[in-house]
């Protein structure tokens, strides 16, 4: 039950860390959005979860 806890709080701040760069920047926010960076930890997930 950790486990799925600690992947929901780090896709979640992936999530908003995204959300906050883009209310500074616009730039930056669809940098940070158009980086594949939920796809990696996806991946990850789907690893460790064999």
């Amino acid at each position: 039950m950790s486990w799925l806890i600690i992947k929901y709080l780090v896709t979640a701040a992936t999530e908003v860390a995204a959300l906050e760069l883009a209310k500074r920047s616009d730039i930056l926010g669809a940098f940070i959005v158009a980086l594949p960076l939920v796809t990696v930890i996806a991946m990850i997930w789907q690893y460790t979860e064999k």
